[in-house]
């Protein structure tokens, strides 16, 4: 979800949005309508384990692949490149929404326990499910609990019948309330009610203090595991109850607790959109993990020419999460930092960082050498440009030089939405890159095969090493003591010199190196190396 909300006051019409807060009313008994599923699925780990050490891969499948010709990327066309995902090197993905929708991105869910029909029927999903998972591959699902489609049958009886048995589901109303804390009001278009809204008009807030809404979520939840889904990405997890947070973190610890009890394997990430880490550690006591939005910001900074002690501010990072994780009130057993430098809510990073492929190397190397569970988003990896509104940041994944062939999935937004963005014989596009050893594309592919065949990435101890000049350095050490790793990163136009008074072995190129007292990182590259006894390195302090 996109997350800016006007906060302009406007007059009530249909559509509008006023800032008010909302009462909310008891609930109401309700008759448990959610699909039975009878099929048992295996679980055999019993920890978050397999997260805290994979890398994700978010896809919109609707962008991703089309494997029936109507333009539309669909789920057998996710199935389909399931070799791709295994050549990139990724251990899961998350999808963006599947369920029923009335939008092309589908966050409006229409009905929870039905999938949007572009994409397939059930039966695909659980066909693309099961390729997927037989070729070692998770999949996580956004799980959009903040609000649901207008259009979903709960809020059609709600908003319809005062004696609704759903009414009390949402925060709804016949005239502007007079209370002191504010929320999104907005008018239904049919009936003139106001309702709580906090994303769009379209979106309906769900009412968390009610326990009925609470307990249909559950099931919500219950449905897709049994289905065997590994886990959810929570869309929008900060702002169930703006006005009353208490709300919002009891829901979520009674959500994890919940879903746990059933598969202890299960990830729960949450998108708890902040600019602090210490509004964000709270979320850690509901939650397996969150994404890390001041590490996105900061390497992009940095990818941008930047050098400054990221280590250490992660470090501080990572203290407050491991803090708040183990809070005698948190509900978590097993954490992981999400990292990221991308979402379908951003311009592309390499459309941040001035369309400078260079630049977004960099921000990939940060990324896949910096500690916690990275997620990639489509496209990325071949230095796709995105920027404007949010349809052409989720602009079609560009299998081919021509830009169209057999599975490229035109129809990516609305009915006639052009491409902006993919043009073709431009050098982006997998066609292009494939077979290119200096693409941004394999550059991805080697920093997540070095990110595997290292685990001390995911969850070692990172050190800071400091500022040198154009560049910043760090060591991770792991449970190996034999050996440490370090990173020296430059991050700007020109060239890094250093020291090197002992052997040691290149892990990103696959060498040995031997003492030298001038060995140059180029510009905007870095060193990563393994070795063993006293730091081999030799920083100056040269002048950007």
């Amino acid at each position: 979800m996109n997350k800016k909300v006007l906060g302009t006051l406007l007059s009530v019409a249909a559509g509008s949005v006023i800032l008010v807060s909302c009462k909310k009313d008891e609930p109401k008994k309700t008759e448990d309508k959610s699909p039975k599923v009878t099929a048992e699925v295996a679980t055999e780990e019993k920890s978050i384990e397999w997260a805290k050490n994979a890398v994700f891969y978010e896809i919109f499948v609707r962008a991703f692949y089309d494997s029936d010709g109507d333009g539309i990327g669909d789920f057998r066309g996710v199935a389909e490149k399931t070799d791709y995902l295994k050549e990139l090197g990724v251990d899961a993905v998350w999808l963006m929404p599947m369920m029923e929708t009335t939008t092309y991105h589908g966050y409006d869910v229409v009905d929870y326990y039905k999938t949007n029909p572009d994409y397939g029927s059930m039966d695909d999903f659980k066909y693309m499910l099961d390729t997927l998972h037989q070729n070692n591959i998770k999949v996580v699902i956004d799980y959009v609990a903040n609000h649901t489609s207008n259009k979903n049958e709960w809020f059609v009886d709600a908003i319809n019948k005062d004696n609704s048995p759903y009414r009390d589901y949402y925060s709804i109303y016949d005239e502007i309330p007079e209370l002191p804390n504010m929320k999104v009001l907005r008018r239904d278009a049919d009936t003139g009610k106001l309702f709580i809204g906090y994303f769009d008009v379209i979106m309906p807030d769900l009412n968390y203090k009610n326990q009925k809404v609470r307990d249909e979520m559950k099931k919500v939840a219950d449905y897709w595991l049994d289905i065997g889904i590994d886990g959810f990405r929570l869309d929008g997890a900060m702002h169930i109850d703006d006005d009353d947070m208490d709300v919002t973190f009891s829901w979520w610890k009674e959500f994890t607790e919940h879903v746990k009890e059933k598969d202890e394997s299960a990830f729960i990430v949450g998108e708890n959109w902040s600019g602090s880490y210490k509004v964000i550690s709270q979320f850690y006591k509901t939650m397996d993990s969150s994404f890390d939005f001041p590490m996105c910001s900061m390497i992009e900074s940095l990818a941008g020419g930047k050098p400054n002690d990221a280590i250490t501010i992660i470090n501080n990072e990572l203290a407050s999460y491991e803090e708040s994780a183990s809070d005698s009130d948190s509900v978590v057993k097993e954490w992981a930092m999400s990292t990221m430098i991308n979402n379908h809510d951003m311009e592309r990073i390499a459309s941040r960082l001035s369309d400078d492929t260079n630049a977004a190397k960099v921000a990939a190397n940060l990324l896949l050498t910096f500690p916690g569970t990275p997620f990639l988003y489509y496209g990325d990896e071949l230095g796709q440009t995105g920027r404007g509104t949010d349809i052409y940041k989720r602009e079609s994944f560009d299998w081919y030089k021509a830009v169209e062939g057999k599975g490229f999935a035109s129809k990516f937004g609305v009915e006639g939405t052009p491409l902006r963005h993919a043009i073709a014989d431009d050098g982006i596009s997998y066609e292009e890159e494939k077979d290119d050893e200096n693409s941004i594309y394999n550059r991805y592919r080697n920093l997540i095969k070095m990110r595997k065949n290292n685990k001390e990435f995911f969850t070692g101890k990172y050190e800071s090493l400091g500022v040198h000049g154009n560049a910043f350095a760090y060591t991770i050490s792991g449970d190996n003591e034999e050996y440490k790793i370090a990173v020296v990163h430059n991050v700007t136009t020109e060239e890094y010199v250093l020291g090197i008074n002992s052997d040691c072995y290149d892990l990103y190129n696959e060498t040995d190196l031997s003492k030298t007292d001038a060995y140059t990182i180029k510009p905007q590259d870095m060193l990563v190396i393994k070795y063993t006894g006293e730091m081999p390195l030799l920083f100056t302090e040269q002048e950007d």
